[in-house]
């Protein structure tokens, strides 16, 4: 389908095509990098609270 795409001169289709498709992707690596920052955060509060004790 790209290559048809290409082939027809329809550029802009094919970059809007691979925006639409990459979309889900990049809300999905959000969503990972707040969770891995939300849990070294919670690491973090963890060692410092057995270093008090």
């Amino acid at each position: 389908m790209a290559i048809a795409l290409l082939i027809s001169g329809a550029l802009t289709a094919l970059q809007s095509i691979s925006a639409a498709a990459g979309l889900p992707f990049s809300i999905i690596i959000i969503c990972m990098c707040v969770s891995f920052f939300k849990s070294i955060r919670e690491e973090y509060r963890s060692l410092n609270y057995k270093k008090e004790k």
